[in-house]
């Protein structure tokens, strides 16, 4: 139904931008050649739009719904256990303050609900500090949102460039590729994040649902489990404060242990 209202629409916009051919084919009474000539130029239109693809509506609903809904917010770690990286906890002092703010305004619109506002200040964001990482893979995350999968993948990609050790980018192109259907490829990604940052309940919960989409139920019900214990229980904040609390030689904080399940 798309497809035939877009063909229809497109061809009525082809009689508005050449009435001339129009018009000229009609008083020479070729309405027929006019016709076909109309509904060719509106399918060469229809058919260079780029649909999303079953598996990308499939997760793209998945992304915006329940307890799990994929949001901007992701992109952070500090609150949460977690490896942070030496880039994440220096960029107050490297990313411009203009930038920062932006930002978090990106990330508030985002958990209003207002998609398009934060997309457009997380790209403000991004052209103040070009090597904002955090704010490339938060644009990731509204493009993947989106169903532009292409564009979210290039921007988590330019995001664990400037950044390789960055948790929640290497999380974001899990979710990514989950999106373009690749499982295999972003179950393993994201069974490396969930080894490094043990409590991103995201990780857990989306790492469960491709292993269950690949007929490995029993695997899928463990991270589905973890996902939701710490949807109940919420890991606190490290006192960073403290030094005995980090390890200055690695920069990774203490994990948190769960309970097995």
């Amino acid at each position: 139904m798309e497809f035939v209202l877009g063909f229809l629409l497109i061809a009525t916009l082809m009689t508005i931008v050449f009435p001339k051919l129009v018009a000229d084919s009609m008083a020479n009474s070729r309405p027929v050649r006019c016709l076909s000539t109309v509904f060719m130029l509106a399918f060469a239109g229809v058919s260079q739009r780029t649909p999303m693809t079953a598996a990308e509506q499939d997760w793209g609903r998945t992304f915006s719904a329940g307890d799990f809904t994929v949001t901007m917010d992701i992109t952070g770690t500090m609150d949460s256990a977690a490896s942070i990286s030496l880039d994440e906890l220096m960029t107050e002092k490297v990313v411009p303050k203009e930038a920062r703010k932006l930002f978090e305004k990106a990330l508030k619109s985002d958990r209003k609900g207002k998609h398009e506002e934060a997309l457009e200040r997380v790209r403000a964001a991004i052209a103040i500090a070009p090597n904002f990482f955090q704010a490339h893979a938060a644009l990731a995350v509204a493009y993947m949102k989106r169903g532009q999968t292409n564009e979210a993948e290039r921007e988590v990609d330019v995001s664990l460039r400037l950044n390789p050790d960055y948790v929640p980018g290497q999380e974001i192109l899990g979710l990514v590729l989950l999106s373009q259907g690749n499982l295999r490829e972003a179950a393993e990604i994201l069974d490396h994040v969930v080894e490094m940052a043990p409590s991103r309940k995201t990780a857990h919960y989306y790492l469960g649902q491709a292993l269950l989409r690949m007929g490995n139920p029993g695997a899928s019900s463990e991270h589905l489990k973890r996902a939701e214990f710490l949807l109940r229980h919420p890991p606190q904040p490290f006192p960073t404060e403290r030094s005995d609390w980090l390890d200055p030689t690695t920069l990774l904080l203490r994990p948190q242990r769960f309970p097995r399940f």
